[in-house]
């Protein structure tokens, strides 16, 4: 099975990692003075202050700048895909169109739901680059992105739609928060973490030294 999330972030550790997918877009000839600028973006210290895994942030980042697989690649690479976004039809060669796609309204309605009643006010909705504070709330929009991604993954690879987007997302951002907790325990920093995410408001709670996530996050009407 084609997994492109770890074949492109195998050698992450690695501080090119991301400057090679930039120059497999943008061929060294060509690369211009905006696009070099591009790569040391102040959207990069979003990324940076979240605590996701790298291998969560390389895909984020790589979205930024459409440097992810789509489907018109998977297509010319005879992976089971044609040109088209299966969900809505359109022809799009932009991997940010995972984000855009009508098709994800719901789910990105459910995500604002979520950000909102932790306490945070957002007045404009940016699926892409996040917001400058806080950074708790970048962690949930780029595993978003991840979760859009492995849907993408799953699509070409079973030809298969049915992909429960608020189901995985919940999953992940669910066990994200439970290793960060665990993390937090171990070191003793318990207070840090409940900082960092706002004393779980709206979110979680924290009692006898464990995490009770609010029921509300649990049901996808909410």
């Amino acid at each position: 099975m084609y997994d492109a999330i770890h074949e492109s972030t195998s050698n992450a550790k690695k501080s090119s990692s991301y400057i090679l997918f930039f120059l497999a877009k943008f061929h060294k000839k060509t690369i211009l003075a905006k696009d070099l600028t591009s790569l040391r973006a102040k959207k990069w210290e979003r990324l940076k202050s979240s605590t996701i895994p790298l291998s969560e942030k390389c895909v984020a980042w790589r979205m930024y700048h459409s440097c992810l697989i789509n489907y018109k690649i998977a297509n010319l690479m005879s992976i089971n895909s044609d040109t088209l976004c299966p969900y809505c039809y359109i022809d799009k060669s932009d991997c940010r169109h995972l984000s855009f796609c009508p098709n994800t309204k719901t789910f990105f309605e459910y995500l604002w739901k979520f950000i909102s009643k932790s306490g945070i006010v957002l007045e404009q909705k940016n699926r892409l680059f996040g917001y400058s504070k806080p950074a708790h709330v970048n962690d949930i929009i780029f595993i978003a992105h991840n979760i859009l991604y492995r849907r993408f993954l799953f699509n070409i690879n079973s030809g298969n739609l049915d992909y429960d987007l608020l189901s995985k997302f919940r999953s992940r951002t669910f066990e994200f928060i439970s290793q960060q907790s665990s993390m937090a325990k171990f070191n003793a920093d318990i207070l840090s973490f409940l900082n960092y995410w706002n004393q779980g408001n709206g979110l979680f709670s924290f009692m006898n030294n464990e995490i009770i996530f609010d029921l509300f996050i649990l049901s996808d009407d909410s």
